[in-house]
């Protein structure tokens, strides 16, 4: 009997880590497309940033709910610089600093480091 309920504590247990874990990945897709969409689109106009700011917003919340203080110390950093900040180059490092903490996240032994993460845009 004993045995029957630690393989079920096991077994919840799991079952909330692979929630967890599908939950961070849908919030890091979101921070992906959230990227995309500002470099293929450059949001313009009022109605276009205000969009962008829940984004923003709703994605920096569910970060900080589930992620490692690493990537939401890297998110709210890239937020800072994608929506206020003239130097592209210094947001892209932003981003690929916070997309290699996601990396990381999720691979914990991965060996890339900033630069191919920063060879991903060519």
């Amino acid at each position: 009997m004993e045995n029957e309920v630690v393989n079920l504590e096991s077994g919840i247990l799991q079952s909330a880590s692979d929630a967890v874990i599908s939950e961070k990945i849908k919030a890091y897709n979101e921070v992906i497309a959230i990227f995309v969409d500002i470099v293929m689109d450059k949001p313009q106009g009022k109605g276009a940033i205000k969009t962008l700011g829940k984004r923003f917003s709703t994605v920096g919340i569910r970060l900080f709910a589930i992620a490692p203080d690493e990537i939401v110390t890297a998110f709210l950093k890239w937020r800072t610089l994608a929506t206020g900040n003239e130097n592209a180059e210094q947001t892209v490092k932003s981003y690929a600093e916070l997309l290699l903490a996601i990396r990381r996240d999720i691979v914990p032994e991965t060996k890339h480091d900033i630069e191919v993460a920063m060879d991903l845009w060519g």
